[in-house]
């Protein structure tokens, strides 16, 4: 299982334009997820109405439950 992200990232502070990153594994568009000042969504390929949206906290509530614990 190959895994290929490509990144388009505003060079200035996120205010109201979005970070973009596109996920793809076996060369195929699992979703975008996109960063913004106000939250996070993840858009599946082939949608441009429906999306899911977590606030920055419940993001990172998430990793923390169910993230994998690593150290560098």
């Amino acid at each position: 299982m190959a895994h290929s992200i490509q990144l388009t990232l505003p060079s200035v502070e996120l205010l109201n334009s979005d970070a973009a990153i596109k996920i793809y594994v076996d060369d195929s568009l699992q979703g975008t997820l996109l960063a913004s000042k106000g939250n996070v969504q993840f858009w599946p390929p082939g949608h441009s109405v429906n999306y899911y949206e977590m606030s920055w906290s419940d993001f990172c509530a998430f990793f923390r439950d169910y993230g994998r614990p690593c150290s560098v």
